[in-house]
C-alpha cells in the first residue's frame, strides 16, 4: 500500500485541516476500494469509521454522515463490543456538529457522557469530553466548552494520554479563554 500523507493541524476554530487534502482523497479512494472487498464485519465496520472521519475532515460531511450510520448499523446487527458503538457515536456526533445539526450533536454528547458515568469506557472517556467541548464551541457556548476541555485535560492526565493528546486539550482550553475574555 502507498504510503499518504494523512497529518492535519487545528484551526483557530479547533477543527482539523488536512495538510494534504489530496492524498487524503487518495487513501479514502483506497479504503473505498478495499471496503467492496471486506468480508469480516469488524473489518468493515475500522474502514467505514476510518472513511468517515477522513471525509469528515475533508468537509464532505453528508458522505462521512453515511460512511458512520452504516458502521453503526453494522455493530448493531452483529451485537459488537459497546467500545466499537461509542466511538463511532463520537465520529457521527461529531459530522451533526460540523453540519450545525446541533440537536443532533448535543443529543448524542449528553448520552455519551452519561454513559461515560456509568461505564468504564478506557481512552474513549476523555474523547467524549473533548469532543463534547468542540461542540459546545462550535456554539459559542464558552463556559460549556471550557469545563469540558478542562475534564477531558484532567482524564488524560490522569491515563497519562499521548503528548499531541493532552496538547490538543490544551490548545482548546487556551482557544475558549481567549474567546471569554
Amino acid at each position: 500500500m502507498k504510503e499518504y500523507d494523512l497529518n492535519f493541524y487545528f484551526d483557530d476554530n479547533l477543527q482539523e485541516v488536512a495538510t494534504n487534502p489530496g492524498d487524503m482523497e487518495r487513501y479514502v479512494h483506497e479504503q473505498k476500494i478495499a471496503l467492496s472487498t471486506a468480508q469480516n464485519p469488524l473489518d468493515r465496520v475500522k474502514i467505514l469509521g476510518e472513511i468517515g472521519v477522513y471525509l469528515r475532515i475533508l468537509r464532505q460531511l453528508s458522505e462521512a454522515q453515511d460512511y458512520l450510520l452504516k458502521s453503526l448499523e453494522i455493530i448493531a446487527r452483529h451485537q459488537m463490543e459497546l467500545h466499537l458503538k461509542v466511538g463511532q457515536q463520537i465520529r457521527l456526533a461529531h459530522v451533526y456538529q460540523w453540519q450545525g445539526q446541533f440537536e443532533l450533536s448535543n443529543s448524542m454528547f449528553e448520552e455519551l457522557l452519561r454513559l461515560s458515568k456509568t461505564t468504564d469506557l478506557g481512552y474513549l472517556h476523555d474523547f467524549i469530553w473533548q469532543h463534547a467541548g468542540k461542540n459546545h464551541f462550535d456554539q459559542l457556548n464558552w463556559k460549556k466548552a471550557h469545563d469540558c476541555f478542562q475534564k477531558a485535560l484532567k482524564l488524560r492526565e490522569l491515563r497519562k494520554a499521548p503528548a499531541e493528546q493532552i496538547e490538543s486539550s490544551l490548545q482548546s482550553i487556551r482557544a475558549t479563554l481567549q474567546r471569554m475574555n
